[in-house]
């Protein structure tokens, strides 16, 4: 079963485009959501309805649930979240535009 899941996360990965051996050729910095102030709050919670009404909050939850058994507990689970937490905030941010 072990392998299996490997071999399914490992599908993913590379299904997503995850270079493994790439270089990080930049550094996101991302604010504690709890200093937000009240301005970038609004934007955020008016981006999150917009994915949300469009479909792609329920899309990424969907990706996430069907992953969270294979993903979760395992050496992938790093690497996975990290492109995911990325292709989300790039959806956000093309939705903030």
């Amino acid at each position: 079963m072990k392998i299996t899941s490997a071999f399914i996360a490992l599908a993913a990965l590379i299904g997503a485009g995850v270079d493994a051996q790439a270089n990080c050729q930049s550094n996101v910095v991302r604010k504690e959501i709890r200093s937000l102030s009240p301005t970038e709050w609004n934007r955020v919670t008016s981006v999150v309805r917009n994915m949300s009404n469009s479909g792609w909050l329920g899309w990424f939850a969907h990706i996430h649930n069907q992953y969270f058994g294979v993903i979760h507990g395992n050496e992938f689970f790093f690497p996975w979240h990290r492109r995911f937490i990325r292709d989300f905030e790039s959806i956000a941010q093309s939705v903030d535009r």
